[in-house]
């Protein structure tokens, strides 16, 4: 899938409502799972099984492959309104990601972005992370 390119806030704003993605397959070996462990301490989580905060830290990994934006000069991960754990996602399971733009609001001196975005494990009948995230951009 080709990454979606906007230019300042009009750019994202004409992006309400849509859906990007889903991405391509990625996945998390079993290295990368107890790098993550090892990093963050035991997780309380059965054997097997991808911890929920390592999902999480994939948004940064796999939204950019959705979204792209010019026309800004610094962008700030502002948080979560809401997340969301629905199912497990096996380790080296293949993940993909999905974007969906919710709400864009002029703030002084850029943009704040609301977005969807909805991790899937290949195999896997739910969603294995639905997260809202807010991005700020400033021009």
């Amino acid at each position: 899938m080709a990454v979606t390119v906007a230019h300042g806030v009009e750019g994202v704003q004409e992006l309400v409502g849509r859906t990007l993605g889903p991405g391509e397959w990625a996945t998390l070996s079993a290295e990368q799972v107890t790098g993550f462990l090892l990093s963050a301490g035991p997780d309380p989580g059965p054997d097997g099984v991808v911890p929920p905060y390592l999902l999480l830290s994939l948004v940064s990994r796999l939204a950019p492959e959705l979204l792209s934006t010019t026309g800004f000069r610094m962008g700030v991960n502002y948080g979560c309104d809401q997340v969301r754990f629905p199912a497990a996602a096996p380790v080296g399971a293949r993940l993909r990601a999905s974007l969906t733009v919710d709400r864009v609001d002029p703030i002084d001196g850029g943009a704040a972005m609301w977005s969807t975005v909805t991790i899937e494990a290949e195999g896997v009948g739910e969603p294995v992370l639905v997260a809202v995230t807010l991005v700020r951009r400033y021009v």
